[in-house]
C-alpha cells in the first residue's frame, strides 16, 4: 500500500511542478517538462488521459482495499 501512495504522491507533485513552472514562465528550467508529441507519437491528450487514468486506478485500489474483512 505504501508504494502505491508514494507513486500517486509523486505523480501529483510532478504535475503540480509542471503547472508552477508554466505560471512563472520558467519551463526551460524544469528537467522533466514533457515536449509534445512525445517520441513523435504520443499526443498531449493521450499522455494526460493515460497519466491520470493510471492515477485513478491506483487511488481506487487504495480506497477499496483499505480495510480487510478480518479486521474490526
Amino acid at each position: 500500500m505504501k508504494k502505491r501512495v508514494i507513486i500517486v504522491l509523486l505523480m501529483i507533485m510532478w504535475d503540480l511542478s509542471l503547472h508552477i513552472v508554466e505560471l512563472i514562465n520558467k519551463v526551460s528550467f524544469h528537467p522533466l517538462y514533457p515536449i509534445f508529441p512525445l517520441f513523435n507519437v504520443i499526443s498531449y491528450d493521450i499522455f494526460w488521459t493515460s497519466y491520470w487514468g493510471i492515477g485513478f486506478i491506483i487511488l481506487a485500489t487504495l480506497i477499496m482495499g483499505g480495510k480487510k474483512e478480518n479486521e474490526k
